[in-house]
């Protein structure tokens, strides 16, 4: 007769669950470092409002239309700071539309290069789109390969966002936009 250790079987399948809800609460990404920072095998969510958020937000509403013109303002900025550097796209906004510019994301031809030389600065940059939907693990049932979908690719190779917040400084985007100009 073989006995089975329940409790060991249980720690197991609980760690198991416990880690797809982690996963989920987190935008399905899965946490092993740098290296798969943008890997989603599950489509996930990221949906937690604790009281003492709620009551932050209740009075960051007070300011939403400050900081709302404030973000266009450094938005416009960047575009205007950028507008001649060659090897860029900053993004378009619609006509008869208006962005928060919650990021400031670029187009760039050669986004490690331009990454690195921010990074000198002690700039910080980010890609978040670094891997397209169709090739995300949590989309893999649908059979989609690399080439599938061109645009969308060239996209995630691309797309590099700038610091952005409400209070950023006219100084520090001449300096991102100086090290951006320099690549």
């Amino acid at each position: 007769m073989q006995f089975i250790d329940l409790s060991a079987q249980q720690r197991r399948i609980r760690d198991k669950i416990e880690g797809r809800i982690r996963r989920v609460m987190d935008h399905g990404r899965y946490i092993m470092g740098p290296e798969v920072k943008h890997q989603h095998p599950l489509v996930g969510i990221n949906g937690r409002l604790d009281t003492l958020q709620a009551a932050i937000l209740l009075e960051k509403l007070e300011i939403f239309p400050e900081e709302y013109r404030l973000r266009w303002e450094a938005g416009q900025r960047y575009n205007e700071l950028l507008s001649d550097v060659s090897g860029i796209k900053a993004p378009v906004i619609a006509e008869g539309n208006d962005s928060v510019y919650a990021q400031y994301t670029l187009l760039v031809e050669n986004r490690d290069k331009v990454s690195n030389a921010l990074k000198a600065e002690g700039i910080p940059s980010v890609a978040y789109y670094a891997v397209p939907l169709h090739l995300q693990g949590a989309f893999a049932g649908l059979g989609h390969k690399p080439g599938d979908f061109p645009v969308a690719e060239s996209i995630s190779e691309q797309c590099l966002s700038l610091p952005m917040y409400p209070y950023i400084s006219r100084q520090d985007q001449k300096r991102v936009a100086a090290a951006i100009g320099g690549c």
